[in-house]
């Protein structure tokens, strides 16, 4: 709904509401995939007015939002997710890097334009270029969009350059009620564990959620619920997977190929 002009007013004076209310005593307040229904510091009168009404807030803010850029002509977005400082600030960006094939770019579309028929729509999103890890001076924010938490090496890689804070904001209302927004909530489950890190997952119809770095679930909304939920957290410990990768389960899968081929020959 927040694409349709009249309904993202309403959905934006919900959400400055909700914002307002998170912003006492918060060092950071997550908001969802997207959930600024314009182009942030790009639009530039519902920017000025969207931080004007957070006039006030003590708290740093992540915001998720589309960014637009021109190249050869034409017009492409990225999926954004932004550090604002209490007076509205831009900290730094993250643009998603691993996109959502057919959701949101068309493999091979620019080699076989037919298939954005397929699509649906014109062209897809642009992937981020880099890693970025954004900071302030309570934490360094590993942020992942979407089912990016679904990858390991993206974590680990963010871990890496510092990040002392996990955080995944998401939009799983294209999945109803159904097992897919449980399934997205496990994959940060994961990562948290992984890493040794709080993940602090922020979705706009559900599963949110503070995950600590043992993999428990502290606190949550259910889904299609809306709510403020705030918990404090630590910024984690250091884990053997952190520090190594992937070798460990690569070995163990040799192992076990190993072991299978011995067993075949012995047969």
């Amino acid at each position: 709904r927040k694409w349709d002009p009249v309904q993202a007013t309403k959905e934006l004076r919900i959400l400055v509401g909700m914002i307002r209310d998170a912003c006492t005593n918060s060092d950071l307040v997550v908001l969802p995939e997207t959930a600024f229904p314009y182009h942030l510091f790009q639009d530039s009168r519902e920017t000025a007015d969207f931080l004007g009404r957070l006039k006030g807030c003590k708290a740093h803010m992540l915001v998720g939002t589309n960014h637009w850029v021109l190249r050869k002509n034409e017009v492409y977005h990225t999926n954004r997710a932004c550090l604002l400082s209490p007076g509205g600030e831009r900290l730094g960006c993250y643009d998603k890097i691993h996109l959502v094939p057919f959701g949101e770019y068309v493999p091979w579309g620019e080699t076989f334009p037919f298939l954005y028929s397929l699509a649906g729509y014109r062209r897809g999103y642009l992937h981020g270029e880099s890693v970025s890890v954004l900071s302030f001076d309570k934490a360094a924010l590993g942020v992942s969009i979407c089912y990016e938490a679904i990858f390991p090496e993206l974590a680990r890689l963010q871990v890496r350059h510092g990040a002392s804070l996990l955080i995944n904001i998401t939009n799983d209302a294209w999945f109803g009620r159904s097992l897919a927004p449980y399934q997205h909530l496990s994959a940060s489950l994961f990562r948290a564990v992984e890493e040794g890190r709080w993940m602090v997952r922020c979705a706009n119809t559900g599963i949110s959620a503070f995950i600590s770095p043992w993999g428990e679930m502290v606190a949550s909304v259910p889904i299609f619920t809306r709510r403020v939920v705030r918990r404090k957290v630590g910024l984690g410990v250091s884990t053997f997977y952190a520090r190594r990768g992937d070798w460990l389960p690569i070995l163990s899968g040799l192992f076990a190929l190993l072991l299978m081929l011995l067993k075949r020959k012995t047969h």
